[in-house]
């Protein structure tokens, strides 16, 4: 419960909230306009949201919305690295944000199609579902950023454990150079080069980040397209693990 604008009430033991100071303090004269049960809301608001929402709920809506991750894995990563690697890209392309926020609004499209088909599959366990979420996510977002590659592991481990191996084999390896390319003191500590940011273009390196960010991706692309002929089929018994 929050405490934020608790007042005691006058002539007795109790507490109140004074919903009319908060909504005073986002915008005075608004509380005079406001019907009775929107009155009620903000009482409940008051009493049970974070003070911080009550005062910049903008920021919340900014952080839920506008951070997009980075592109240290998939798609957006290879096509960098591609770059990098023939000498037509930069390490930081400049037309990154706008790959990024029209991959979220695919992704966004991807996801709600794959909820309608979850929905049309009420038999298809629940694991199976959240790790075709990731899975896609994984595959159709532009920022993937390295630690993201973690979160679609416990899922296959209930539902696919086999798969989950491989995948996690080229993950891994993807990481290994991820580190190796752009924060070697992560891995090698004071072995690591005396440099800050990622490798000069020209090291061996990127070639290296380059193959394992493919692996990584096409073995997650095959996992995916793997997972959507069994939602199609839906041949397999609900909460019955796969290979």
């Amino acid at each position: 419960m929050n405490t934020t604008y608790r007042t005691p009430l006058p002539g007795s033991a109790l507490d109140y909230f004074d919903a009319r100071a908060a909504v005073e303090d986002i915008q005075p004269g608004a509380w005079d306009a406001l019907p009775y049960t929107s009155r009620v809301l903000a009482e409940n608001l008051v009493r049970r949201c974070d003070p911080a929402l009550l005062t910049d709920a903008p920021a919340y809506v900014r952080e839920l919305t506008s951070y997009s991750g980075f592109a240290d894995q998939g798609w957006l990563a290879i096509r960098r690295g591609v770059g990098v690697v023939t000498g037509a890209g930069k390490r930081f392309p400049p037309d990154t944000a706008a790959w990024l926020q029209g991959s979220k609004l695919a992704f966004f499209a991807l996801y709600a199609a794959l909820l309608v088909a979850l929905a049309r599959r009420p038999r298809h366990d629940l694991a199976a579902g959240c790790l075709l979420a990731w899975l896609l996510f994984l595959t159709a977002y532009a920022g993937v950023s390295t630690h993201y590659l973690v979160w679609v592991v416990p899922f296959g481990l209930v539902a696919a454990r086999r798969w989950t191996s491989a995948y996690s084999a080229a993950a891994a390896l993807s990481m290994i150079a991820f580190y190796l390319t752009w924060f070697p003191g992560v891995l090698l500590g004071p072995h690591a080069p005396a440099r800050l940011g990622p490798a000069p273009a020209a090291e061996p390196v990127w070639r290296f980040y380059l193959a394992a960010l493919a692996l990584s991706w096409l073995v997650n692309v095959a996992w995916l397209a793997r997972e959507a002929k069994r939602l199609v089929n839906a041949r397999t018994s609900p909460g019955t693990p796969s290979a």
